[in-house]
């Protein structure tokens, strides 16, 4: 503490690359080179900033430091304390809900017709759908193909998430305490 405040924070920019994340296989299995992209849990920018802070009330502090009696005990020793955190958000594919391949257990990805991006997401239209469409069944072979678009070629929104707390920890005898706390998140 130096002055009755500690702060903390910290900040990475970083990048994961992985061929297959661990939620689902690859619907490319004899050609993995295709699926190395960012990984799902990558967030490329992260930041989280903490504090706490020993209020100036009370016996020593800078505001009301002549106080005594109850009032001395209903004032003095309140914390604030709080944690920010926030990172950009993670990538994710473009999937469709057709199975046209027949495969039960492997996502079958969309054919990329378009960028996809939307210069202004909103939260009900963070990607332009009509960029995508279900791949086309061959109609002379009935096969379909596997869809063109790459994993994790999207991001989706970052994240925000501050918590913040007030506690007093009023002392009842040598060995017992009691801590007051109130949390918002």
């Amino acid at each position: 503490f130096s002055q009755g405040v500690m702060l903390y924070g910290d900040f990475t920019w970083g990048k994961g690359m992985n061929y297959v994340d661990p939620s689902g296989g690859t619907p490319y299995p004899f050609d993995y080179a295709r699926d190395y992209a960012p990984s799902g849990q990558n967030a490329t920018l992260t930041s989280s900033v903490s504090f706490v802070a020993q209020l100036p009330f009370g016996p020593g502090k800078r505001f009301a430091s002549g106080v005594t009696g109850a009032s001395r005990h209903l004032i003095a020793g309140w914390t604030f304390n709080g944690i920010l955190k926030l990172n950009t958000g993670y990538p994710y594919s473009v999937t469709t809900s057709a199975d046209n391949l027949n495969t039960p257990y492997i996502t079958q990805r969309a054919d990329r017709i378009g960028n996809g991006k939307l210069s202004n997401p909103t939260a009900d239209r963070w990607f332009d759908p009509t960029a995508f469409v279900t791949p086309a069944v061959n109609p002379a072979t009935g096969v379909a193909a596997f869809g063109n678009s790459g994993r994790n070629i999207l991001t989706g929104p970052g994240f925000s998430n501050l918590d913040l707390s007030l506690s007093k920890v009023v002392r009842l005898t040598e060995k017992f305490n009691v801590d007051f706390r109130v949390d918002a998140i």
